[in-house]
């Protein structure tokens, strides 16, 4: 039965290339060269590849069908030489022509040249859609190379914002410590003056203090009495500057450091960027 069908050029295989379940061939998909049933062709092809141009059987030439089916015929039988070969052993893993057939193949598993030429159109679907899987990812690739250089362009912003922001806060704890800086200098610019003129009235008062003891310990009362004339010195409590005659350095009152001050990040809502794609095996 194999031997007879095997030598009708043409042979239409009945077979879905899609489902493999033995349903009858109705429809041919053009871009995945494959020869589909009613079922696969609204229940899968459709979801998956509705963009495809898909032709009813009856309207296909045979050429359209099957393009670049390979034909056993074309090769020649190794051991019986210009026989044509028309089936393959899958036993002997081999083509053989009809004498072999009945010689040495008798009861072997025999493939017709229309079911290789069916497995070869499943491969080449299948390399369609590896194909287009392929042109999927390269494209998700360019994607996502844009989505990250848009991504760090906004990073890039951002952090320099932040900076900004800090910048500005930081300027003004700047300019709070210049100010206590510049009140310091003053307060202790007054303080070391007044600390100078203390100093010279304790070395004037010592001088005093040593002098009236002198003149009070001696008993040369002549001396006691023209030192006692020719000083005439009139001593007064000198008023001294205390504490609170100066200016005191400013007391601190820290504010309330909270978000609306130093700003938030807030989150953004990404887009969807996943891709569609069916790795087939």
């Amino acid at each position: 039965m194999a031997f007879a069908s095997s030598i009708q050029i043409g042979q239409i295989p009945i077979g879905c290339q899609l489902c493999d379940g033995g349903h009858k061939i109705q429809w041919k998909c053009f871009d995945c060269n494959l020869l589909i049933c009613e079922r696969c062709r609204d229940g899968v092809h459709l979801r998956i590849a509705k963009d495809h141009r898909i032709r009813n059987i009856k309207d296909v030439d045979e050429d359209e069908r099957y393009p670049e089916a390979i034909t056993f015929s074309d090769n020649k039988c190794e051991e019986h030489k210009g026989n044509a070969c028309c089936l393959f052993c899958k036993t002997c893993k081999k083509l053989i022509c009809p004498i072999c057939i009945a010689k040495v193949h008798n009861g072997h598993q025999l493939i017709e040249e229309g079911e290789y030429n069916c497995k070869r159109e499943t491969l080449k679907a299948k390399q369609k859609c590896a194909e287009n899987n392929l042109s999927d990812l390269l494209n998700t690739e360019v994607r996502l190379k844009q989505i990250k250089k848009d991504e760090k362009a906004k990073y890039t912003k951002t952090r320099q914002e932040i900076i900004d922001q800090k910048n500005i806060v930081q300027r003004t704890f700047d300019q709070l410590i210049d100010e206590i800086d510049r009140d310091w200098k003053e307060i202790n610019k007054n303080i070391e003056q007044e600390q100078i003129m203390v100093k010279q009235r304790q070395k004037r008062a010592h001088l005093e203090k040593n002098t009236f003891k002198a003149l009070i310990d001696s008993k040369d009362f002549a001396m006691f009495f023209d030192e006692f004339d020719h000083l005439n010195i009139s001593v007064e409590p000198i008023a001294l500057s205390v504490h609170h005659t100066f200016n005191s350095v400013p007391k601190y009152c820290p504010g309330s450091i909270n978000a609306s001050l130093i700003g938030t990040l807030e989150k953004i809502p990404g887009k969807s960027q996943q891709s569609k794609i069916w790795l087939e095996v």
